[in-house]
């Protein structure tokens, strides 16, 4: 079979799979609303009086608005986040939304560089935020103003603070759904409604694991007839002027050579974390399998040649636990004598002779070896970088690196594993965002309203 005809089926199959999940999403949204709707003013003041640094912020009088809050929208933006708060015809304001927008920094250290509010148009005499402390909710919604440079980036961080709260608490909010239907109808109405709310997302999860079990299904079969024909168990042919230079001496040698390695290092994310000492070991891996569940917990299997001159395993794993990557575990690789990857026998210097010493050194096998870093490891391990930092610093830190690794799974799972072959020939880098975005929607199916 044609090896790029063989990725265009498969990318059919692809396209049919998320056309059909996107129309289960978009009913589940109206059911969604539906249900909020059931809930009317109560449902939002009763959430966010359940969060404690938004229960704070809200006074007896800003209750007398909230009533009037029919919805929260979340939407993202090139620089962070827009929150709007949609009211009813009230006796308080004119405005119909209010909304705030927070800019942050990309990268490894986030930095909130700019809040943007609005000025809500009050009814004569009906200012929250004018009353004799002047303490209300409803100055969330200002642009920060201070003396000092100092003073306006603590206002800011704060401004960050409750956004992200709304946002993450909120509107995605699971931690008020844990009472039984006889509780939540004894409590309060809003309880049954939440209970309404997870037994949905439920029955849409459910649904969705079908679908995606289904599709699965379909992807098997080439699967196993990529691995045939890149280890050389069945003949390829390789016609068409799109492949790769190398395709010609493909078809000369047995199988596709280098067929994993190539198709990872074409990807921007994947190629920095492959150094040149570990190209020799990759280019003795023959698959890369994934299981589990898209929304859910799921393992990477890393599946090499043996003998090679490296290590034992015939398979290497890494495994995400948990919808929202509670922990992360990997195997022990068992290297040959003096083929540990991830160090280095250097030369070094004493004051009167050399000695040798190891080195411990960048790799792409260190994926396998997943750190569950405390606040004082940052320091330890990386003393002239995160001397000095914050304790929210290091927090915020540890969990970008915690993000990033899950990150990296989740490129080889949805990107490499399904598109191997338009990496190899780079297909996938000519058609851009194409194989970028046919899975951009997964981190929201939890909700379907992720922000």
């Amino acid at each position: 079979m044609h090896i790029l005809l063989l990725q265009r089926k498969h990318k059919t199959t692809e396209i049919n799979y998320h056309t059909v999940r996107a129309e289960l999403k978009e009913q589940c949204k109206g059911f969604f609303k539906n249900i909020k709707g059931e809930a009317k003013a109560e449902y939002w003041l009763f959430k966010m009086k359940h969060v404690k640094v938004l229960a704070r912020k809200i006074t007896q009088l800003d209750e007398g608005a909230f009533q009037y809050l029919k919805d929260i929208h979340c939407t993202k933006t090139p620089s962070g986040f827009k929150l709007e708060f949609f009211f009813d015809s009230n006796p308080y304001f004119k405005d119909s939304v209010l909304t705030k927008t927070i800019h942050t920094t990309r990268g490894k250290k986030r930095k909130v560089t700019k809040t943007t509010g609005m000025e809500i148009e009050w009814y004569p005499g009906k200012s929250l935020t004018e009353t004799e402390n002047g303490d209300s909710f409803f100055n969330f919604f200002k642009s920060p103003i201070a003396d000092t440079a100092e003073e306006v980036q603590r206002l800011m961080e704060q401004d960050y603070c409750i956004g992200s709260t709304i946002r993450d608490k909120i509107i995605n909010n699971k931690d008020l759904e844990k009472y039984s239907l006889q509780e939540m109808r004894f409590f309060s109405p809003v309880r049954y409604i939440l209970y309404k709310h997870r037994m949905l997302r439920l029955k849409y999860s459910e649904t969705r694991e079908i679908l995606e079990a289904q599709y699965l299904k379909l992807c098997k079969p080439f699967y196993e007839k990529r691995y045939e024909i890149v280890n050389g168990l069945t003949k390829v042919e390789v016609k068409d002027e799109a492949a790769m230079d190398q395709g010609d001496k493909a078809t000369k040698e047995k199988g596709v050579p280098n067929f994993w390695l190539t198709a990872m290092k074409n990807h921007k994310l994947l190629a920095p974390e492959i150094t040149e000492r570990d190209e020799e070991a990759l280019k003795y891996l023959k698959d890369i399998k994934w299981s589990g569940t898209y929304g859910g917990s799921f393992s990477l299997e890393f599946v090499f040649q043996q003998p090679n001159p490296y290590f034992e395993n015939d398979v290497l794993i890494k495994s995400y636990h948990g919808p929202q990557m509670e922990r992360t575990t990997g195997c022990a690789i068992k290297w040959h004598h003096g083929k540990d990857l991830r160090h280095k026998v250097v030369e070094g210097m004493s004051k009167n002779s050399k000695r040798m010493m190891t080195k411990i050194c960048e790799s792409f096998f260190n994926f396998f070896y997943p750190r569950q870093l405390s606040l004082d490891d940052l320091p330890n391990l990386y003393p002239d970088i995160y001397t000095g930092y914050s304790y929210e610093d290091l927090v915020e830190e540890i969990k970008i690196k915690r993000n990033y690794d899950y990150y990296i799974g989740q490129i080889i799972r949805d990107r490499i594993i399904p598109h191997a072959i338009s990496w190899f020939t780079r297909e996938a880098l000519e058609e851009g965002g194409e194989f970028e975005d046919l899975q951009d929607d997964d981190s929201d199916d939890e909700d379907v309203e992720y922000c």
